[in-house]
């Protein structure tokens, strides 16, 4: 919507310009028929609401007007630059390269070494978290005017729809006069209402004489379509409200309406006629004065000025008219075409669009925000979608945790995620930790990653999760999930499930595949079934199964003998059946040790 704001600003600054030239024009042409002005009006018309101009080599329009180069532009260099400064320093490769390794104060470097290290990607986080505060003000400023010009726009429309449905209900008690002409006794002044079906509106004290000359005014209206022509002004300036040379152009642009029409209506009578339908004018003129969509109202604007016009009209003579076309024509091509653009230019001008599809997607979202450690302010996490052209299979987005202000977190993920948080003691000091929970957009899949950050002497400390164990797919990529070891076990229709280095869980799938044998149809899942209990294909302690491709299926917080811990539940599969086969969930409870390494409480199977 900021896209849209901007392209508004840009036609509004330009139409501006051509604002002042109309304005000029009416002054030069002031003895002119009015319908040559209301052309110079449909001009301005065009500027305001059509986004594409031709390049000419006669454009008037300076280049510089546009908004983008002093607005959207400085955001997207700051971003440009944060982006560029992240791509070229060290220690953020460095950084991101380990971002999905184990970071332990106790492994294989010193408290002092580890620190050391943790204090060099403190400080590029705050400097980070600086350059993107800078970056978030500067969006939320645009993001704030966007709103005010939202609500500016829907104010006059609403206005305008009430305004039209107030004289509706006015007007519903009025009596048909023949054709398109009502009588109403509930108004004061005659007026033309509608855009598709349009009536005119008679008020009752308007008779003989007097109701012909309205309705030929009223019927000009209709003849020149003003009736679709002043909505379509008044919906511009709701458009472009913000700029006040708009205002003084739609009022202008109604007074000279309004003269056309008296000019098409007097221009065949006599003085004697021209002075009854000025006395009538002068007579049905509202004393309201509003800038209004509806209605066409007869005496409502200028009326003083009209009377004058109307004992100073003189047909126009065909050189005031081809002039006026010849005007019309120029103004056309020096100010509805912009200037043609150099190479240099060019090349700026296509970087500025490139840079702001860009923007949409680097630029940071919150895409979680809660008080994640209970002290009463609020935190967030980001995410920064990389543009399509730099993406890599292991990295898609980016996304940080900000905790009270401070960046305790970077990572890198392959795909587009959801996130959630929450604080849990996983490792029994007494203090509470950060838990991120991390959801890949992968089709309809379950899949869940997770973070834990402790907090060590004011440094936060990313402790070992699932991946950092090492376990892979027969194809050799990683796996956020619990390493798991299934055979063939010693007894018909078992398996045995090693969840760890001393323990082995043996379970009883025999119904599981018997339940395969029933199907009638032949399928690759009965054949394994049939070759699991029949045939004796598989030796014991064979491999026969593994976790689900998708991995950890969700993390959540849990206890066990009233000790915190955390819980994974993970598919097991046959190797065969693939995951069309879920053989049951495995389940892992788990916490920390001293160490910030995970302590495996106990494990749980459920057959499916």
């Amino acid at each position: 919507m900021s896209h849209l704001l901007i392209k508004v600003m840009n036609l509004s600054l330009y139409a501006a310009i051509l604002i002042l030239v109309v304005i000029l024009l009416r002054v030069l042409f002031k003895k002119a028929p009015k319908w040559i002005s209301c052309l110079f009006w449909a001009l301005v018309a065009v500027r305001l609401l059509c986004p594409v101009t031709i390049e000419s080599q006669f454009s008037l329009l300076p280049s510089v007007t546009k908004m983008p180069a002093s607005i959207h532009s400085t955001i997207a260099n700051q971003e440009s630059e944060a982006v560029t400064a992240k791509q070229t320093s060290p220690i953020v490769n460095e950084y991101e390269s380990t971002s999905r390794q184990s970071v332990n104060v106790i492994d294989s470097q010193s408290d002092e070494s580890y620190n050391t290290e943790y204090v060099a990607d403190s400080e590029y986080a705050v400097d980070s978290l600086s350059e993107r505060n800078v970056k978030t003000h500067k969006t939320d400023y645009i993001r704030i005017i966007t709103i005010i010009w939202l609500v500016g726009f829907g104010v006059m429309m609403f206005q305008s729809l009430f305004s039209f449905l107030r004289l509706k209900h006015t007007v519903a008690a009025s009596v048909r006069a023949g054709g398109n002409v009502y009588i109403c006794d509930d108004i004061q002044y005659p007026f033309v209402l509608g855009i598709v079906r349009p009536i005119i509106y008679l008020p009752t004290s308007v008779a003989g004489g007097m109701k012909n000359y309205v309705l030929a005014h009223e019927r000009a209206h209709l003849s020149r379509h003003d009736h679709w022509w002043k909505p379509l002004g008044f919906f511009l300036l709701a458009l472009h409200w913000f700029n006040p040379l708009c205002w003084i152009a739609y009022i202008l642009f109604c007074r000279d309406l309004e003269m056309a029409c008296d000019e098409r209506v007097i221009k065949n009578m006599d003085r004697e006629s021209k002075a009854d339908y000025s006395e009538t004018l002068l007579m049905l003129s509202s004393p309201v004065r509003r800038i209004t969509a509806c209605p066409v109202a007869f005496g409502e604007i200028g009326v003083k000025q009209r009377v004058k016009g109307i004992f100073n009209y003189k047909k126009p003579g065909v050189w005031v008219v081809l002039l006026a076309f010849a005007i019309s024509a120029a103004v056309a091509v020096c100010f509805l075409t912009s200037p043609i653009k150099n190479d240099a230019v060019a090349a700026e001008d296509d970087s500025l669009v490139s840079q702001a599809s860009v923007d949409m997607e680097v630029a940071g979202d919150v895409v979680y925000e809660d008080d994640i450690d209970g002290n009463g302010q609020m935190d967030y996490i980001y995410m920064y979608r990389l543009p399509e052209k730099e993406r890599t299979d292991d990295h898609a987005i980016d996304w940080s945790l900000v905790l009270n202000g401070e960046e305790v977190d970077r990572e890198s993920n392959a795909l587009v995620c959801d996130f959630d948080a929450c604080s849990i003691d996983v490792d029994s000091d007494n203090k509470d930790e950060i838990m991120v929970r991390i959801f890949p957009h992968v089709n309809s899949m379950p899949l869940e990653e997770f973070s834990v950050l402790k907090n060590i002497d004011g440094a936060w400390v990313k402790l070992q999760d699932t991946s950092d164990l090492g376990f892979k797919t027969a194809e050799g990529d990683e796996m956020s999930a619990f390493p798991v070891n299934v055979t063939v076990g010693a007894e018909p229709g078992t398996l045995d499930l090693q969840v760890s280095e001393d323990k082995t869980i043996t379970i009883d799938v025999k119904d599981h595949y018997e339940k395969m044998l029933d199907d009638v149809e032949v399928s690759d899942l009965r054949i394994l079934a049939d070759n699991f209990l029949n045939k004796g294909q598989y030796a014991v302690g064979e491999e026969f199964g593994t976790i689900a491709d998708w991995g950890t299926w969700e993390i959540e917080k849990s206890s066990i003998d009233g000790v915190t811990c955390l819980c994974a539940s993970e598919g097991i599969s046959s190797i065969e059946g693939g995951k069309s086969d879920i053989i049951g969930t495995l389940k892992y409870y788990f916490n920390y040790g001293e160490d910030g390494k995970i302590n495996i409480l106990k494990t749980d199977f459920e057959k499916a």
